[in-house]
C-alpha cells in the first residue's frame, strides 16, 4: 500500500538514485545496472518496435507513481500528452546526445521528459 513510511522511503531512495544518475559525469562514472541502454532504446524506437512505446510509458508511469508517494515532481506532462509524443521527446534527446547513449535508458528517458515537461514550482 502506498503512503506508508516504508513505501515513501523506498520511493525517495529510488528517486534519489535517479537524480544521482542525472547529476553529471562525476556520478556517471559509477555504472548503474541497466537492462536497457540508450543505444538499445533508440534502436527499438527507430525500428518501430512496440517495446519502445511500452518502455517510455513505463518510465513516465513509474515517475508519476513515485511522485504520488510524496516525492518532489521531476516530470509534469501536460494533460492529454500521448505515448507517441513522449517517445518522440525521448528519441529526439537520444539523437541529440549520442555521448550519453551508453547510460541506463530509464535515466536518459527521465531526463529527456524532465526537460520537455518541467514542473513549475
Amino acid at each position: 500500500m502506498l503512503g506508508t513510511l516504508g513505501d515513501t522511503m523506498n520511493a525517495r531512495v529510488a528517486l534519489f538514485a535517479l537524480i544521482l544518475g542525472l547529476s553529471g559525469p562525476a556520478v556517471a562514472q559509477t555504472p548503474l545496472i541497466a537492462f536497457e541502454t540508450g543505444n538499445d532504446l533508440l534502436e527499438k524506437c527507430r525500428t518501430q518496435n512496440p517495446m519502445c512505446l511500452g518502455y517510455v510509458s513505463g518510465v513516465i508511469d513509474a515517475s508519476q507513481m513515485y511522485q504520488s508517494a510524496g516525492t518532489n515532481r521531476l516530470v509534469c506532462p501536460p494533460t492529454g500528452v500521448t505515448r507517441t509524443q513522449v517517445r518522440d521527446v525521448v528519441v529526439r534527446f537520444l539523437e541529440e546526445h549520442p555521448e550519453s547513449r551508453q547510460r541506463a535508458a530509464a535515466v536518459i528517458a527521465l531526463s529527456a521528459m524532465g526537460k520537455a515537461f518541467p514542473c513549475v514550482q
